[in-house]
């Protein structure tokens, strides 16, 4: 069988939430084909939803590896240190990228968002108002998430 249709098929069991058969289809892949990106993030996929955060953060650093110009790989990686307890490592590696990122909206709402976890409510309220001003549509996902319930009661 093919790549394209085992990551298609594992696609469709996570999809459904069988996360042990979607691995499975991962596992069949031919050994030579299993380093492939596309391979890596279906794998990451399946972990994140499965919320196996640690296979999931072992595949995110691989990814972010690879592409470290990608923010959405460095935030994926900033998730997964995050739910595996590591919060202020997650704080960390953005502050580690500032350089790279710092003009986007979404690497100043993903600082904020980590200072929110770390229960640093100024901190994070400086990001946010930050990060709104630079995107309003974030303004949305600020009043969404409930890591930002108490910088939101803070206003």
């Amino acid at each position: 069988m093919n790549l394209r249709t085992r990551l298609s098929r594992s696609s469709g069991y996570r999809e459904l939430g069988m996360f042990e058969e979607s691995i499975s289809e991962l596992d069949e892949i031919d050994s030579e084909e299993q380093a492939d990106t596309l391979v890596l993030e279906a794998r990451y996929k399946t972990y994140r939803d499965a919320k196996a955060w640690e296979s999931a953060k072992a595949m995110a650093e691989l990814l972010y590896e690879r592409n470290p110009r990608s923010f959405s790989w460095c935030k994926n990686l900033v998730e997964s240190m995050t739910e595996c307890g590591d919060p202020t490592g997650g704080l960390q590696l953005l502050q580690d990228e500032v350089l790279k990122f710092s003009k986007l909206s979404e690497y100043v709402f993903a600082v904020a968002r980590q200072y929110a976890l770390l229960c640093d409510i100024e901190e994070s309220k400086k990001y946010v108002k930050r990060a709104i001003k630079m995107d309003s549509s974030l303004r949305a996902e600020f009043l969404d998430d409930p890591a930002f319930d108490a910088v939101w009661d803070s206003f």
